[in-house]
């Protein structure tokens, strides 16, 4: 009799092997499961750290503050305001001596990115072509373009060809894209302040409409 009743009570005070190997795994599954979920995903940190522009240049995202933009920029700043609301750097685009601005709203963060070739002087051969270049580059990567000709600036368009009306800032030309995530609008226009010609190559932020304002129709980016 003594000896059933230790047989019963050591049968009883052993646990299932099979019935702890169970909950181990599930206990496993559950961790690693939970892991998974707050880990971000490779496609969210690469949709975080996309510039704005590719591989053009230029390192800022929508929303960015200029400490922040000043942080990730390795060029050396020109100036810290130009007047209008924009850190300027000096820089290259396609072989040319360029400014790069980048524009903030304190509420927004930077909206538009933009680059500047200022050094064509008055030849309009070397400015359309350098325009034609870059087009050429953006269609390549973007897509064709939804806006891509002559835009008339004045009524005298026309009156005494097109160099001419270029020259003197009566048409200029202009591409735009209207993609997703940006808006791409290059313009080679003449700048009668300076009395030079420029292309200017500007990067927007599609649901921004002024100072700190965001389209109700969109997310964001």
């Amino acid at each position: 009799m003594v000896t059933c009743m230790l047989v019963g009570c050591d049968s009883q005070a052993k646990p299932n092997t099979e019935t702890v190997k169970k909950a181990d795994s599930e206990k496993t599954t559950e961790v690693t499961k939970k892991e998974t979920e707050t880990q971000p995903t490779e496609q969210d940190t690469q949709k975080a750290q996309e510039p704005i522009v590719g591989n053009a240049a230029g390192v800022a995202n929508w929303h960015d503050t200029v400490e922040q933009i000043k942080e990730k920029e390795s060029l050396t700043l020109s100036l810290d305001d130009d007047g209008s609301g924009a850190i300027v750097y000096n820089t290259t685009l396609n072989g040319n001596d360029t400014w790069l601005r980048y524009y903030t709203d304190s509420d927004y963060g930077c909206y538009e990115v933009s680059y500047l070739i200022y050094d064509f002087g008055l030849d309009t051969n070397w400015c359309k072509s350098e325009f034609d270049s870059l087009v050429s580059l953006l269609t390549s990567k973007y897509g064709d373009p939804s806006v891509n000709g002559v835009k008339q600036l004045t009524d005298l368009a026309g009156v005494s060809g097109e160099d001419v009306d270029f020259l003197v800032g009566n048409i200029q030309y202009e591409a735009i894209w209207n993609l997703d995530d940006k808006v791409i609008d290059i313009m080679a226009y003449y700048d009668s302040s300076s009395n030079n010609l420029k292309i200017e190559l500007d990067y927007l932020a599609p649901d921004y409409s002024g100072q700190g304002c965001v389209n109700s129709d969109t997310n964001g980016l």
